[in-house]
């Protein structure tokens, strides 16, 4: 993104496009260690990306209480129910997340 576009939006958006663009750019990494047999899995770009998903994700949600007071709730709540939903399928042997 070019800083001059980036002077123009509020810290609300900016927030937003880089979680966005990070996230982007660990799909990419992910990707290309899935279908190019030259890189490797795990390799120092996803373990950066990941890095930056994480920062980014952690603006994201002080953003969310910001506008939600629940959101810290109902952010826990999906987090528990989604492990507790992995958990149940790795018991089964399914691949279905």
């Amino acid at each position: 993104m070019n800083n001059k576009f980036l002077k123009n939006i509020g810290d609300e958006e900016f927030t937003i496009l880089k979680a966005i663009e990070e996230l982007n750019e660990l799909a990419e990494a992910l990707t290309k260690s899935l279908t190019k047999r030259s890189v490797k899995f795990p390799n120092q770009d996803i373990v950066d990306e990941m890095g930056d998903v994480w920062v980014r994700t952690y603006y994201l949600k002080e953003l969310c209480i910001k506008h939600d007071p629940d959101f810290v709730e109902k952010y826990s709540k999906r987090v528990s129910e989604k492990f507790k939903l992995i958990r149940n399928y790795k018991k089964e042997q399914t691949k279905v997340f």
